[in-house]
């Protein structure tokens, strides 16, 4: 799949962001031929209303045919590129992995399996897959399909633990710059070498029919080993859902706020501290209720003594993930940040384990060899979460129409 980091970046230019830097007058209105482009005057239409008024802008805009510029307004500007950032994140992914490019995890044992039962531990491997079990995705769950999968190679029971090994990636963190108070949220799970069900819970809480009755804040999937702690009232029945979630110093998610009384249940998506002790354990889950005991315990393998498990380890079974021209979709069309924050871990394969700051690197290689330099993109995260993000709407003005 070709694209253009040129028509890529362009597109930073229609979004409004914060700066330091005074505003500019209206952006010009170049012409072509003899006549005024009509997308100059219609944005210059935009940016003198009210509603765009209290905002700073930088646009930018040239054709891909002809490289022609038919807009500029500020756009040298530094600005805030937020979630079109993860636009940049695509596009050097694209280029250094390439459309068809795939995560694997693989499931692995060191113990012979005797009468149906694995004696010893199962080890899960992982490369950073975003897609495993991913909210809203359709079919059949992945777990579940690897449970099938073993019952089909004769295994019915496994007489050992649930090992999650995450050692190809940097242990789980949040972004570069993300503020404090996003983290417990959904959209701030952190990623790393294991991921499912996005690294994230649901919450579902409940009010009461009275003002002033208990509330229930109930907890998706239960094996998830979060713990809650609910500072929620039920408020009057007209009363506005106010909810807001914090992090606790020993690792409980609270969630504080008021629910209207009688009214609907009221959710919210909160991050996972350890998504690795969170893979595993959803793992024994499916197992078991797929008909495969298991006798152990789910363990990170950072916790245990890795002497314990045995070896050589050889592979009962290997998963890929969809291609990147798939998980592509998902990460432009939802702005899952957990996916951008990915394949920013991902861009230097030649890392062990891979980490955010040799992505950075990456992505600001592959820009240079775009002629766009490090004072037209500032790179912190892969999402665009952080605020230390900085993209100029011209950044990509020199590269040719050509590109690919």
């Amino acid at each position: 799949m070709p694209y253009r980091p040129l028509s890529i970046l362009l597109c930073l230019a229609l979004t409004a962001c914060a700066s330091t830097r005074p505003p500019r007058s209206i952006g010009s209105l170049p012409e072509i031929g003899t006549a005024v482009h009509p997308l100059a005057a219609s944005l210059n239409a935009l940016l003198e209303t009210p509603e765009a008024d209290v905002a700073l802008w930088g646009v930018h805009v040239r054709s891909l045919d002809s490289g022609e510029e038919i807009y500029d307004h500020e756009g040298d500007r530094l600005v805030l590129p937020a979630s079109t950032m993860k636009l940049v994140t695509l596009a050097v992914a694209a280029e250094r992995l390439g459309w068809d490019y795939r995560y694997e995890t693989e499931l692995l044992s060191a113990a012979p399996v005797v009468d149906g039962v694995l004696q010893g531990d199962l080890v899960v491997r992982g490369s950073g897959d975003p897609s495993i079990n991913a909210e809203g995705a359709s079919g059949t769950p992945v777990f579940d399909l690897w449970t099938e999968t073993l019952r089909q190679d004769g295994i019915s029971a496994i007489e050992g633990r649930i090992i999650g090994d995450d050692n190809l990636v940097e242990e789980a963190a949040p972004g570069y710059g993300w503020s404090w108070d996003d983290l417990p949220y959904g959209y701030a799970a952190p990623t790393g070498a294991l991921v499912h069900r996005d690294n994230m819970v649901r919450l579902t809480v409940h009010s009461g029919s009275v003002a002033g009755e208990d509330t229930l804040v109930e907890v998706s999937p239960r094996a998830s080993g979060v713990r809650v702690v609910n500072r929620v009232d039920t408020d009057i029945p007209d009363a506005e859902v106010e909810l807001a979630l914090r992090r606790g110093p020993d690792g409980t998610l609270e969630v504080w706020g008021a629910i209207p009384a009688s009214g609907p249940p009221v959710s919210r998506t909160a991050s996972i501290a350890n998504p690795t002790v969170f893979f595993v354990r959803g793992l024994k889950q499916a197992l078991q209720r797929g008909g495969i005991r298991v006798s152990g315990d789910p363990v990170d393998l950072d916790d245990i003594d890795d002497r314990t498990i045995g070896g050589p380890l050889r592979a009962l079974l290997r998963h890929q993930s969809p291609p990147l021209s798939a998980l592509a979709t998902t990460l432009m069309q939802t702005s899952r940040n957990l996916y951008a924050e990915t394949l920013l871990h991902t861009l230097d394969q030649r890392r062990r384990p891979r980490t955010a700051e040799a992505g950075r690197a990456a992505i600001r290689d592959v820009l240079e060899t775009w002629e766009i330099g490090p004072s037209e993109v500032i790179v912190a995260d892969g999402s665009g979460l952080s605020r230390y993000n900085y993209v100029t709407a011209r950044a990509g003005r020199r590269a040719g129409s050509d590109a690919r």
